[in-house]
C-alpha cells in the first residue's frame, strides 16, 4: 500500500486509503417555551469537537484493521478509554488535539 500517513495516534500513523476527516461541533438550546421569560430558548454552551474519520483497508493488510480495533479497545490504569494525541492537518486546523474513541467503529 502506498499511502502516505497523514493522521496519527500518539505519534503512531493510521494507513487508510481515500482516508476522509470530518470535524464537527454541536451547540446545545435549551427549549424555553412555555416558561416566563420573552426568550424562547436558552444557550447551554458547546459541546466537544468530534473528528470523523472514514477511509478504506486492503484485505492483504488486516493487521491495519486489528490495530485499529486494538487502540478504540485500550484503556488506562484506571480503566478508562485511552486518550489519545491526535495529529491530522483538519484536526490541526480546529485545536482538536486529543480524542478518545466514541460511538461506533465498523468494518463492513
Amino acid at each position: 500500500m502506498t499511502s502516505i500517513p497523514t493522521l496519527a495516534l500518539n505519534g503512531e500513523a493510521i494507513l487508510l486509503k481515500n482516508m476522509r476527516v470530518t470535524v464537527s461541533q454541536q451547540f446545545q438550546d435549551k427549549d424555553q417555551s412555555g416558561q416566563t421569560s420573552a426568550t424562547t430558548k436558552s444557550e447551554q454552551g458547546a459541546k466537544g469537537k468530534e473528528l470523523r474519520i472514514s477511509g478504506e483497508i486492503p484485505f492483504k493488510n488486516p493487521e491495519i484493521l486489528k490495530r485499529i480495533f486494538e487502540l478504540a479497545s485500550a484503556t488506562d490504569a484506571d480503566g478508562k478509554r485511552m486518550k489519545y494525541r491526535v495529529a491530522h492537518e483538519v484536526a490541526r486546523a480546529v485545536n482538536f488535539r486529543e480524542a478518545t474513541f466514541s460511538g461506533m467503529l465498523d468494518a463492513p
